[in-house]
């Protein structure tokens, strides 16, 4: 699962989760209870941050700081992404928190890190993340392109989150669904890796 997190419920029945602006609470009482394999959480802003949840497994994941943001970062700011590295299938999967460019002065941050995070996508490589607009990208498929995961305030839809991968690649990305939360927002985007 993926979950650009908007106020809604961390559903903890899946084997992989990626939280963007997690909260630091959350984290910490997923820690205390002891009830996952492992869970990395980093700090992207004021008490939120990005958060990798494995449930039943501990496998490699790396932190890293995207290398153009802005300190001190605010709720509108990506600063970090994790890779988590799935060894019995060589795949790796890389989970970003990108700047919302909500000012015009937030644009090349925003087109820095995601140039960054899409330079690290090979044929065994899943992106998963909130890319802030429904873009295209050349060479590579967005497999959520039509689930529409993010409510305006009006009730219209669009397809922010996105899970990327290769259009050569040989990762199949099946069943994906979005688990609608109330009110406006982000809601969790459900999927299989096989």
């Amino acid at each position: 699962m993926t979950y650009q997190y908007s106020d809604g419920d961390i559903d903890l029945h899946y084997d992989f989760i990626f939280v963007q602006r997690c909260p630091e609470l959350f984290a910490k009482c997923i820690e205390d209870w002891d009830i996952v394999g492992d869970m990395i959480w980093n700090e992207c802003y004021d008490s939120h941050g990005i958060c990798t949840i494995q449930t039943s497994t501990q496998h490699k994941v790396e932190k890293h700081d995207f290398t153009d943001f802005i300190e001190p970062a605010d709720k509108t700011q990506g600063k970090s992404y994790h890779i988590l590295y799935l060894p019995d299938n060589g795949l790796r999967v890389i989970s970003a928190s990108i700047t919302y460019p909500q000012t015009p002065d937030l644009m090349p941050i925003y087109d820095s890190q995601v140039q960054e995070v899409l330079s690290l996508i090979d044929d065994n490589t899943v992106i998963v993340g909130d890319f802030h607009n429904e873009q295209d990208y050349e060479g590579l498929v967005n497999h959520a392109k039509y689930q529409q995961s993010f409510k305006k305030e009006d009730g219209s839809k669009l397809c922010l989150q996105q899970i990327i991968t290769t259009d050569i690649s040989k990762v199949n990305i099946e069943n994906i669904r979005c688990a609608w939360q109330e009110g406006y927002g982000h809601s969790p985007l459900e999927f299989e890796i096989n």
